[in-house]
């Protein structure tokens, strides 16, 4: 079972894998350093929709965004030729240093929450009793996942409407497991 959000995405276009790699390499821009963003305004302005890399076969780009958004996706993946035209592969993931952190605090809240659990009622000083303080961090906890997750959703359908826009996409399949594809991709 999954707990931090994660996604697979296959797209399948009209255009050879050379047309499909100079029209994604347009929408590309070199991963930048720094950036200063004010509200809604960036310095540099963005002038693509995408940072990343791609290689000859294979990209890591993430959504150009004029706002802060550390649960954005970023795209690992590969395309090749198909029957007619070309197919992408990709898996959308969180930054590691972001699952990380909410790994790690969902991982605190459980340990404590669990702890509450093993408190006699009797010593528990305070108007509300160990298992409703447990109650109340186990909810806690599944709230800030259920915000990440919708972060990362919510992001990720951006990040393939985004994608998917002048690369002449025919199909687009996204799902947790690739062997679950229709057969024609």
């Amino acid at each position: 079972m999954r707990i931090l959000p994660s996604d697979h995405l296959i797209l399948k276009s009209q255009l050879s894998p050379d047309e499909f790699r100079e029209r994604l390499s347009r929408k590309v821009s070199k991963e930048r350093f720094f950036t200063l963003q004010f509200g809604f305004f960036s310095i540099p302005p963005h002038k693509t929709p995408f940072y990343g890399k791609i290689e000859e076969d294979k990209f890591k780009i993430r959504r150009a965004l004029n706002y802060n958004n550390s649960f954005q996706p970023i795209l690992h993946g590969e395309f090749q030729a198909d029957d007619d035209g070309t197919r992408l592969s990709a898996e959308l993931k969180m930054y590691w240093h972001v699952r990380a952190f909410v790994l790690f605090f969902i991982v605190c809240c459980s340990l404590i929450g669990i702890s509450f659990l093993f408190v006699p009622a009797e010593e528990f000083e305070g108007p509300y009793s160990p298992i409703s303080v447990s109650a109340f961090i186990f909810a806690f906890a599944v709230l800030i996942l259920a915000l990440v997750s919708g972060g990362f959703y919510f992001g990720g359908n951006k990040t393939r409407e985004a994608l998917a826009e002048d690369l002449m996409v025919t199909d687009i399949w996204q799902g947790r497991n690739l062997d679950e594809a229709p057969v024609y991709l």
